[in-house]
């Protein structure tokens, strides 16, 4: 049985807020992978600051799972630490990024506050757009 602790700390957003993020955060060529408009899973998004999530991901340790190629790889990482914090804690505003330029699956995490960062969850590090395997020119996030 999964333990669910759902974080009474998150604070509700309506879908339009959300989207209003994300056409900030998504760059030219990047889609969203939810066929209907406004390409959202969700209604409604939970979301907590940027410390809050630090302090929460500290408790995931996805991190510390070993590589295996192709069956632990990339997008078995950002799909768990999407699923954690989605599924065990109530929070749905982690995204998961599958970055078709880079070949490589990643998170976007929305915060509170509106803003939001990307999430290498292979090592708990937050990663910058435009270099290495995080391109992003063209691929697709799920949020």
């Amino acid at each position: 049985m999964t333990t669910r602790i759902l974080w009474p700390w998150a604070e509700e957003h309506p879908a339009a807020w959300m989207d209003q993020v994300l056409t900030r955060a998504l760059p030219p060529g990047v889609t969203r992978a939810w066929p209907i408009p406004p390409g959202l899973v969700d209604g409604k998004y939970w979301t907590v600051s940027r410390e809050e999530f630090e302090y929460l991901l500290r408790w995931d340790w996805t991190n510390q799972a070993s590589y295996l190629v192709d069956r632990n790889d990339c997008d078995n990482y950002a799909d768990v630490v999407r699923a954690n914090f989605g599924f065990r804690l109530g929070i749905n505003s982690v995204g998961l990024v599958l970055d078709v330029s880079s070949a490589h699956a990643y998170n976007l995490v929305v915060f509170s506050d509106g803003d939001f960062g990307w999430l290498e969850p292979q090592t708990d590090q937050w990663v910058q757009l435009g270099s290495g395997l995080y391109q992003l020119s063209s691929g697709l996030v799920l949020l």
